[in-house]
């Protein structure tokens, strides 16, 4: 069987890499070749991407890949949802993208839901109402910067934009688009009438292409100023959650799958947009996956919470003689090991927790306004944080059992939060089913298979997944003491309910 290589760039929202994968005798194995910071930039009122720096980074990480593999076989670029830039006529790019934390669509949203009702977009499209979504941020730009949308030639999502500066070509990928409150599910296509609805021209908006599909070659300057090779691009999973979905080690259907980081994004893969009065009232998205499926999932507060405390813990420990050690996330979670369970309750997507100053200050509060007792020590703190993360996963699960198409008799959960064994196995207890974890590295070895699976170097998404079994480690979580988690699951919901009436 031939060795293949495959280059991915993988982007975050706070940072980005190039990771260099090998397949050979069905295993991957990755490697990092160039990690970068990526942020936010607050400039005259507004968040935007500096999406120049980002791409110098990847031409750096070209430049580091040539040292070591000038002809991989392809390259593949994923990034996060629902951001878009614009190209003028000249092939020019229009301004600095916004990035989604940006609030400009506040003021315009309820101009647009005078025209269309939150619940006609859903059916439309089968994404939830967030602020952030493309719809909302093109219909504002109509409304703020006319001009500049009327001298745009082409739009593209983020990980298009990429492409478009490596390759010169110009589509629209599937899974990012699918993110955008624009396309519809049934025709996996634009929807005119919504991008009426938001008065930008439908000639915008180019050809949606599938992941896996070739979309150009690397051009000739970055080749010659990289030391690349002309190096065929393809449009992998262009989302980031997409490209982690596809590396989940499932077999068969009777499963479901948490990407588990900062967020928690839950749910299932089907083959068609689940699209219902229960999918709208429980806040449930359709996402575009690979082969033609979709994702039916939500998003959830994940370590967010704890990465908060952690970071009001370090400030507070800085000019102390306090270890830095005493405050990393594995002492953080033994010490929650080690605190007395099932004290209190917090839910993990109240707007309290969306953006504090003091994250633990907020969880206090939490507390003491729902009459429970307060955690004074970091390790209570994060026990209560895990224990109401795998009390939510637990509503999620019920939540998508009404509405799925098929059984659900495991969880997957990859991604970085794989790495918090007592959450995994709280999943588990709290869910009652058994958890299967890995690999952490899902976005990366996504974005690589599916690169491998467009050339023709597997032969299906079964394929990816049997690679992905032969390459990582996957360890699996039995549920242990159902019938105490399923007290304190009723007076989780009770807490919670209250809470939410109050």
């Amino acid at each position: 069987m031939p060795t293949h290589h495959y280059l991915a760039f993988d982007l975050g929202a706070s940072s980005g890499r190039a990771m260099l994968g090998t397949l050979k005798n069905g295993k991957l194995s990755i490697r990092e070749l160039h990690r970068f910071e990526n942020r936010m930039s607050f400039l005259f009122g507004h968040y935007y991407w500096n999406i120049v720096h980002l791409l110098d980074e990847i031409k750096k990480g070209l430049r580091k890949c040539a040292l070591i593999c000038p002809v991989p076989d392809a390259i593949g670029v994923d990034t996060w949802g629902v951001d878009y830039a614009l190209i003028t006529k000249d092939g020019s790019l229009s301004g600095l993208p916004y990035a989604y934390r940006d609030n400009r669509t506040h003021r315009t949203i309820p101009k647009l839901l005078k025209k269309i009702s939150k619940r006609d977009i859903f059916n439309r499209t089968g994404l939830q109402h967030l602020y952030f979504n493309t719809i909302f941020q093109i219909h504002s730009a109509v409304s703020d910067t006319a001009a500049e949308l009327a001298a745009a030639d082409a739009f593209f999502m983020i990980p298009d934009l990429i492409n478009y500066y490596l390759t010169g070509r110009k589509f629209n990928e599937f899974t990012d688009a699918s993110t955008s409150a624009l396309v519809h599910p049934a025709t996996r296509n634009w929807d005119a009438t919504l991008i009426k609805t938001t008065g930008a021209k439908r000639s915008l908006f180019q050809k949606i292409v599938m992941p896996g599909t070739k979309i150009g070659v690397l051009q000739n300057h970055l080749a010659a100023e990289t030391g690349m090779s002309r190096v065929p691009v393809l449009a992998t999973a262009s989302h980031d959650t997409a490209a982690a979905v596809a590396s989940i080690p499932a077999e068969g259907k009777e499963w479901a799958f948490i990407s588990s980081g900062t967020w928690s994004i839950m749910g299932i893969e089907v083959p068609d947009a689940i699209i219902n009065d229960r999918a709208f009232r429980y806040n449930f998205s359709n996402e575009g996956g690979i082969n033609n499926t979709y994702r039916f999932l939500k998003n959830i507060t994940g370590m967010w919470i704890v990465q908060q405390c952690r970071e009001k813990w370090r400030h507070e420990a800085r000019g102390t003689r306090r270890e830095e050690s005493d405050i990393s996330f594995s002492h953080l979670t033994g010490m929650a090991q080690q605190a007395t369970p099932f004290k209190s309750y917090i839910n993990p997507d109240d707007p309290l927790f969306a953006n504090p100053q003091d994250m633990p200050k907020a969880i206090k509060t939490y507390c003491k306004n729902t009459r429970q007792n307060v955690p004074s020590t970091p390790g209570a703190i994060i026990r209560c944080v895990l224990e109401s993360l795998a009390f939510t996963y637990r509503t999620t699960l019920d939540q998508l059992r009404e509405v799925s198409p098929h059984q659900i008799k495991t969880l997957h959960i990859i991604g970085g939060g794989t790495k918090n064994r007592l959450l995994c196995q709280m999943a588990a207890d709290a869910c009652g089913i058994p958890v299967v974890t890995g690999p952490v590295e899902g976005t990366a070895m996504g974005n690589l298979l599916v690169q491998a699976w467009g050339l023709g170097h597997l032969k299906d998404v079964q394929n990816i997944r049997q690679v992905v079994r032969a390459s990582e480690k996957i360890e699996r979580y039995a549920p242990q003491d159902t019938s105490t988690w399923e007290k304190e699951y009723t007076r989780y919901r009770t807490i919670v309910q209250k809470r939410r009436n109050a």
